[in-house]
């Protein structure tokens, strides 16, 4: 296991935010004492059956703590995807069916298991404990948090305020994700920006149960191909991990140029010292060729990589 400055350096890059800083650096010098590995969680509902580049940002992170010889936790929302997560929406989110999310989970799984290692790593479902309770056990976890807090979310502020409807299965979204925090014991969550109030949430449940409260850890959110929004299959921005090669190069080499910088950083693990020689580079088509060629390798194999230049 590296020394803990090394790596602080290792993890800060393409992090947003790492919330509190210093007890990340605590937890680590822990770790790297004890010899005992942080448990880092993930969790990610399945309302969707193909992940794309933009899943993989956080999917990156988590291979690189298992790198560093911590546990990957990860998360497979089978319960909280019947839900569906508000974060960031000013609309209510469709029900999924179980057989739905189900099937979804099944393809995501194999998906995600092209990026991250196969050890360590722990997979659960938030379904294994969410389905097992009771009614009271219900109203006992949702007395751990108050509309009033619930309301200090931008999204719910903005869609009570506007008389947009909100349904009260969606105020439960937050604190369930921090149950599974509690439920794993995790040190570290990593989420995109859009997900730092349900992490820092997930923080003061687990002090409600007496556990030491995880360090947070937020990603930007990947911009899409077309370099205006967010990376998502609704928009048609998107580059799936399941794309065939030539139409993964192709749709890599497409991007405008001011995204090089970010796609190398949170898409790849390429030097940075070698990032700012490819940003340099006097042809801005260099960097985009590197770039799709790296994630052609990583999920079709060095002989499609060949094969698409």
């Amino acid at each position: 296991m590296l020394p803990p400055d090394e790596q602080m350096g290792l993890m800060r890059r393409g992090v947003a935010e790492i919330f509190p800083e210093e007890e990340m650096r605590r937890r680590l010098e822990e770790s790297f004492r004890s010899g005992r590995p942080l448990r880092v969680k993930l969790g990610i509902d399945p309302t969707t059956p193909d992940l794309h580049l933009g899943h993989t940002v956080v999917l990156n992170k988590l291979r690189q703590f298992q790198q560093l010889g911590h546990t990957a936790v990860l998360i497979i929302g089978d319960y909280t995807a019947q839900v569906g997560d508000p974060s960031g929406r000013n609309t209510q989110r469709p029900r999924l069916s179980k057989e739905t999310v189900r099937k979804n989970a099944e393809l995501f799984l194999k998906q995600a298991k092209k990026v991250l290692l196969e050890e360590p790593l722990e997979v659960h479902y938030n379904g294994e404990w969410f389905a097992k309770m009771s009614f009271e056990d219900a109203m006992e976890l949702s007395s751990h948090i108050t509309v009033a807090r619930l309301l200090e979310r931008d999204d719910f502020h903005n869609r009570f305020k506007n008389n947009i409807p909100i349904s009260l299965h969606e105020f439960f979204y937050p604190l369930m994700q921090g149950y599974d925090s509690v439920m794993v014991r995790a040190d570290v969550e990593l989420g995109g920006t859009d997900q730092r109030y349900n992490l820092a949430f997930g923080r003061d449940l687990q002090r409600d149960f007496n556990q030491s409260p995880q360090v947070c850890i937020t990603l930007p959110l990947l911009v899409g191909t077309d370099g205006k929004r967010k990376m998502s299959k609704t928009y048609g921005n998107f580059v799936a991990i399941d794309d065939p090669p030539k139409t993964m190069f192709d749709k890599l080499l497409s991007i405008p140029d001011g995204l090089r910088r970010s796609y190398l950083t949170l898409l790849t693990d390429i030097a940075d010292d070698e990032v700012e020689r490819l940003l340099a580079h006097p042809d801005p088509r260099e960097a985009k060729v590197q770039l799709a060629l790296w994630v052609v390798r990583r999920f079709h194999g060095e002989k499609a990589a060949e094969e698409v230049e």
